[in-house]
């Protein structure tokens, strides 16, 4: 039974995708210590066709293009980076205690409802039988 609402339950799910989340956070954070590098390109075709009466030349092409490629890698920042980090990893952890503590309250949910279905069905099965020797003394005692 544990095990089932272990496997099925969507909360218990949703739980366990938030500790990933909270993880992919850490690792953004991380990100921070590497090197970025952005490349930038534009190309340019233009044609412009100019008033024949007010000018000696009726068309004007353009064409070019550029492209730019940097890179950057951040020395120091303060401890900004680091500070970060440890922010994230410390909210990492605090999310695995409370979703740890979560996951558990959902299988003592679930086994409570399981442990009172079952009381219950005892308690019908016991009720029923009762009724039915109840039933059959009546009728023993009607056919004497």
């Amino acid at each position: 039974a544990v095990q089932k609402t272990f496997d099925n339950n969507p909360e218990i799910k949703a739980e366990l995708h938030n500790e990933e989340a909270f993880q992919e956070y850490v690792d953004e954070k991380k990100a921070g210590y590497y090197p970025t590098i952005n490349l930038n390109a534009d190309l340019e075709k233009n044609t412009k066709k100019n008033d024949p009466e007010n000018s000696t030349k009726n068309t004007v092409r353009k064409t070019g293009w550029k492209a730019t490629l940097s890179l950057e890698q951040i020395l120091y920042n303060g401890g900004l980076t680091s500070a970060q980090i440890d922010e994230s990893q410390a909210d990492y952890i605090e999310n695995k205690h409370k979703r740890k503590e979560n996951i558990e309250k959902i299988i003592i949910e679930s086994l409570n409802s399981i442990l009172s279905l079952s009381l219950s069905s005892a308690i019908i099965v016991k009720s029923v039988n009762s009724l039915a020797k109840d039933s059959f003394k009546k009728f023993s005692m009607a056919t004497s």
